[in-house]
């Protein structure tokens, strides 16, 4: 028995926690005495409640458990002193477990080296064969030709042969079609066969392509294209009404049934017929829902509408019927109702039956594809109502005593009863009968306004409606023949009618008619704006992109008190299509800009209480001209026939806008014509004459009475370096004759891009229009200084200006030296002799804003001059501050030596007091230089 244990292997040790789980016996005991005691602790809650058997019971059954309970503990105790003889299960169960966890691993190495490692080692196929050709023939024959295809284009045909495929292609189709040409529909109007297609056309529905790729018979049609005829110019503005999505559907569904039918050209038209007849009942439908939720409210009613059927009925002359005991419900009964349907045994088109019948009624028009209801609707009642006077001058007629009925009117048909026998040509002597177009009804109760003021809003009303009816008929002619592709009638309703217009119909006139006005001005034009017609197409929609606007809103009440005296609207129409674009435009000068000039009344020491100034300012002088302000200048903007304006300087006393011509010669490229002979040009003859700014700042400068400053040198010979140095061009050209230019070139001058790194908007005209301006308030500036020099003030040497530039010359300043008898007294820098010449001109080629810099002596790199110079074009001459500009000029003058450091800071200096106000203290700007890190070394050089 040793042997065998001997001879058996032994087991692993099993590492804690892979064994069984186990658990301490004090554990156990612990976990029994509490339930004991908590079975005890509620027995004595509960057994003085309860009878004297009930607690015997309960005592019994708690001691039978209790004991249960412990014998269980017993013979888990008295089993553990015979578990030795199963703890080499655990071990067993381990050792198994880690045989299988060796076998998994071995399997996945083993395959991980098949896959991986294997298919790098194995040897390649040795191609002995290729070799041997190679070696001995010097190519190799057993190359595929896919490879050679893949490398090698083939060769395009050539247009011999495809203008014969063609011609072959042609000929098969010919044979094609013409075998089923007895088959054909004769709705289908265009048959064409050309460049290897057939083109079926069915005017108003549809127009396919078609196609065979053989000259089999059996070679099934393809189709190439299917194009829908069908549109909507009422409500979709002839939008396409097919996505391109459904018309791809239809494609395949098509293409599918064809390969599939025995006729496929038959197969073609019955399928593309339903589904054109379909789309035309769908466009009728929204039409008639459109009238029926608007203009024509309880007026007709949609009484059927069924697409499978392909039948749309309409009621119109709607009678309304109170049902009693129903809460007074009001149902709407049409007295005649038109159908529209379609027949699936016909392949005709849309047919409309009338109840009850009558002839010459109204019918459907589908030759174009541009179907109305409203046109089907109005001619059927002008047909209804012709019938209803017809039938009462039979009445008439046959009464007794037998009298003249005459029947009048072309629009609007009438019937005439005389009164007296000799009162025939007498309107007010006879009995008038007229039928409207709808009729209304109404039931007053209690009406509480006298018969007059009834009376007196029907007439007014009738006079509304002849008034705008009389504009409109006049309108219609030109509309029909012109105008219908300039604008739209968007509604016209007897009292009011909307123009849409503009380049995406998104402007509104708006033309009422006021009796009672006590003015000529009884016609009211309003303009407005509306979305464009492009968002219907878009396939996102952003209302915000940009503000709009409309730009006739200016001469709106020029263009009233015009329209009222004519009453032409096709004159005025016209002015708005061809208007459009330029007012748009010049609309940017319509806002109101306001520009501070608190620095001129600084300059020139001028109280102003409100320091603000109108930028520019646009009022129109007549309906074509309209004149521009912009601070010194005036421009008149003039339009003209053939889609150009006219612009020409009308400053006073003498032309001021320096390279208007050449401004817009270089923004058309080269496309403006200037007028120069101003004979030929016609003037407006309006009275308003430009009127020039109020001149705020005329008062002389009490700038002799500020407290000198210690760091600006005196004023030295300016004969030391000339002004000719500066090389001075001559000035841009001025002249008052007008340049005529197209509305694409005033387009561009309004075509706002944003200064980088910011949000602000400039537009090319206004930023040439603020360089002239700013140039005029610098010349001002540095007049205003030179008047009034003092030893606190920049010294100028030389000034020379004119409209386009200005040209100032001041001293380099140096700092003080190091060494000082007085350290605690400022000490004033000396000049070296140089001159610093600043020249603010218009570029000739540019017309923007540009500075020269130009010193004497001791001249920076000119890398350091282009950069002051891009400093001033891109920061300081934004700001349009004149004091901005003499900062720049004091610190380009500085000549600061390699061994001082200076140290910039910004305080206010109290000058002399106002000898007009002593009790007022004058502040001005100034800006202090420390020569040294130390403070008590400083030097001021105060500038305004």
């Amino acid at each position: 028995m040793d042997d065998v244990e001997h001879s058996k292997p032994a087991l692993p040790v099993v590492p804690d926690k892979c064994g069984p789980p186990t658990i301490s016996l004090n554990y156990l005991l612990d976990f029994a005495i509490q339930q004991i005691y908590h079975e005890i602790t509620v027995l004595s809650e509960l057994l003085p409640k309860k009878l004297d058997g009930d607690r015997k019971i309960s005592l019994v059954q708690f001691a039978h458990s209790t004991r249960m309970l412990f014998v269980k503990l017993l013979a888990v105790v008295k089993w553990v002193k015979s578990s030795k003889k199963f703890e080499s299960c655990a071990a067993i169960c381990y050792l198994l477990d880690q045989q299988s966890q060796y076998f998994i691993e071995t399997a996945d190495r083993l395959v991980t080296i098949s896959r991986e490692e294997l298919v790098v080692a194995r040897l390649p196929a040795f191609q002995v064969t290729a070799a041997v050709d190679v070696l001995t023939q010097g190519t190799y024959l057993h190359l595929p030709t896919i490879i050679q295809e893949r490398f090698t284009l083939k060769p395009k045909i050539s247009a011999v042969d495809e203008a014969n495929v063609l011609l072959r292609l042609n000929q098969v189709l010919q044979y094609r079609i013409s075998k089923v040409a007895s088959t054909l529909s004769p709705r289908i109007k265009g048959i064409v066969i050309k460049n290897g297609m057939l083109i079926l056309t069915v005017p108003g529905e549809f127009e396919v392509h078609l196609t065979v790729l053989g000259e089999r018979e059996q070679t099934p049609w393809t189709l190439l294209n299917i194009k829908m005829l069908v549109e909507d110019y009422e409500i979709g503005y002839g939008a396409q009404l097919v996505h391109p999505l459904q018309l791809n559907m239809l494609h395949n569904v098509l293409q599918s049934r064809m390969d599939v039918a025995k006729n496929a050209i038959s197969e073609v038209y019955n399928f593309l017929h339903a589904f054109a007849q379909s789309l035309q009942l769908d466009v009728l439908f929204c039409q008639a829902s459109q009238l029926a939720a608007g203009r024509l409210r309880n007026k007709i009613i949609i009484e059927k509408y069924n697409p499978k059927e392909r039948m749309l009925s309409i009621g119109y002359w709607v009678q309304r019927i109170t049902k009693k005991g129903m809460g007074n419900h009001v149902r709407l009964v049409p007295q005649y109702r038109v159908t529209i349907y379609g027949d699936e045994s016909d392949d005709s088109s849309l047919k409309v039956r009338h109840y009850p019948i009558a002839p010459d009624l109204g019918q459907l028009d589908d030759r174009t594809g541009r179907l109305s209801i409203d046109r089907l609707l109005s001619e059927t009642l002008v047909v209804r109502c012709r019938e209803r006077l017809l039938r009462i001058r039979k009445r008439l007629k046959a009464a007794k005593p037998l009298s003249i009925v005459l029947y009048a009117g072309a629009a609007t048909p009438c019937l005439w009863l005389p009164l007296l026998r000799d009162s025939v040509d007498t309107r007010e002597e006879c009995v008038v009968i007229s039928t409207g177009v709808w009729v209304h009804e109404q039931t007053g109760i209690s009406v509480g306004g006298p018969v007059d003021t009834i009376a007196t809003s029907i007439i007014e009303r009738l006079t509304r409606y002849s008034h705008i009816y009389d504009t409109v008929n006049r309108f219609a002619k030109a509309y029909d023949a012109h105008y219908n592709k300039l604008c739209s009638v968007q509604a016209y309703t007897f009292h009011k009618l909307v123009i849409a217009y503009g380049r995406e119909r998104d402007q509104q006139l708006i033309v009422s008619f006021r009796p009672r006005n006590a003015t000529n001005d009884r016609f009211n034009l309003n303009f407005g704006q509306t979305l464009p017609i492009s968002i219907y197409d878009s396939l996102e929609v952003n209302l915000q992109e940009t503000t709009r606007w409309n730009a006739h809103c200016m001469v709106a009440t020029i263009l009233k008190e015009k329209f009222n005296a004519k009453s032409d609207l096709t004159e005025l129409v016209h002015y708005l299509v061809t208007t459009s674009e330029p007012l748009h435009s010049l609309s940017f000068f319509s806002r109101i800009r306001f520009q501070s000039c608190k620095v001129l009344a600084q300059l020139f020491n001028v109280e102003i209480p409100y320091p603000l100034i109108l930028k520019f300012h646009l009022m129109p002088i007549n309906e074509v001209t309209l004149r521009l302000t912009y601070g010194h200048i005036h421009l008149e903007f003039i339009m003209l026939s053939g889609d150009s304006v006219a612009v020409r300087d009308s400053s006073r006393d003498k032309p001021r806008c320096a390279g208007l011509h050449q401004f817009f010669h270089l923004l058309s490229n080269g496309t403006s014509r200037s007028c120069k002979e101003e004979s030929k040009f016609t003037r407006t003859t309006s009275p308003m004459q430009p009127a020039s700014l109020p001149p705020n700042i005329v008062d002389a400068s009490p700038a002799a009475h500020m407290s000198a400053s210690l760091s600006v040198p005196p004023t030295s010979d300016a004969s030391v370096v000339s002004p000719a140095t500066f090389g001075a061009a001559a000035e841009l050209e001025t002249s008052s004759a007008p340049v005529v230019i197209d509305h694409e070139t005033l387009r561009r001058a309004f075509n706002f891009i944003k200064f980088p790194g910011s949000n602000l908007l400039h537009a090319p005209l206004d930023d040439y229009l603020n360089s002239l301006c700013f140039i005029r308030k610098l010349t001002l500036a540095f007049e205003a200084h030179m008047r009034h020099q003092s030893a606190g003030r920049v010294p100028f040497n030389d000034m020379r200006s004119g409209l386009d530039y200005v040209r100032v010359t001041v001293p380099v300043a140096t700092p003080p030296a190091a060494q000082r008898t007085d350290t605690n007294a400022p000490q004033t820098p000396q000049p070296i002799g140089g001159l610093v010449s600043f020249n603010f001109h218009l570029d000739p080629h540019t017309l923007c804003l540009k500075l020269n810099i130009e010193y004497s002596k001791n001249s920076p790199s000119p890398s350091d001059l282009m950069i002051l110079e891009r400093y001033f074009e891109q920061v300081v001459s934004r700001l349009n501050n004149e004091l901005a500009v003499f900062s720049f000029i004091n610190l380009c003058r500085m000549d600061p030596s390699p061994s001082t450091y200076w140290n910039v800071s910004i305080r206010l200096v109290c000058f002399t007091r106002d000898q007009m106000n002593t009790s007022v203290k004058r502040y001005q700007i100034a800006i202090v230089y420390d020569a040294n890190l130390f403070p008590s070394k400083s030097c001021d050089l105060t500038q305004e």
